[in-house]
Formats: structure tokens, C-alpha cells, sequence
């Protein structure tokens, strides 16, 4: 019963995370597409706006490798703890836990 809870809530914090770090990468690719419109509607070449669009691909990808590594980690916690984890229980929690999500 205490690994149950303990794997619970390690999923509860996890996906947490998960749900800010998704909000976040999509939060960088809006960046990322706006300025891709700007240099696109402008035909500009301009350096701050080539620096602009850089420094928002490498944000946006931080950010996502970041969700991905939270999502790795949830699947380790899933595999090592199968038989703690009830299918049908885990899909409530996930329910529950990303009810509001912009990301679902």
C-alpha cells in the first residue's frame, strides 16, 4: 500500500511538471511561429530578427526536451512499479491531474 501511494504521488508531481513544461514549449513555439511571421510578412534579413528566431529555437527546444524527459521518467516509474500501478486507477489519476490542461 505505501509503494502504491509513494508511485501515486510520484506520478501526481510528474505530471504536474509535465502539464507546466507542455504549457511552456507551446508558450516558445508561438514565440518561435511570430517571429518566423514577422521575418516572412517583412522578407527582412535583418540580424536582431535572425538572432530573435535563434534564440527562440533553442528555447522551445529546451523546453521540449525538458517535457520529454519528464514524460521518459513517468513511463520508468510506470514499467517499475506494474503491478502497484491498477490501469484503471492511473486513468483517473491522469484524469484528474490534467483536467484544464491548453495541452490536452
Amino acid at each position: 500500500m505505501l509503494i502504491q501511494q509513494i508511485t501515486a504521488e510520484k506520478l501526481r508531481i510528474i505530471s504536474e511538471a509535465l502539464e507546466h513544461a507542455e504549457e511552456r514549449a507551446m508558450r516558445f513555439q508561438e514565440r518561435h511561429d511570430r517571429v518566423l511571421s514577422q521575418v516572412c510578412s517583412y522578407y527582412l534579413c535583418n540580424q536582431q530578427v535572425l538572432e530573435a528566431l535563434a534564440e527562440s529555437r533553442v528555447a522551445m527546444n529546451e523546453a521540449l526536451g525538458f517535457a520529454v524527459g519528464l514524460r521518459e521518467m513517468q513511463m520508468r516509474i510506470l514499467c517499475a512499479y506494474p503491478d502497484e500501478v491498477d490501469g484503471l486507477n492511473l486513468h483517473r489519476f491522469a484524469e484528474n491531474t490534467s483536467s484544464g490542461s491548453a495541452t490536452q
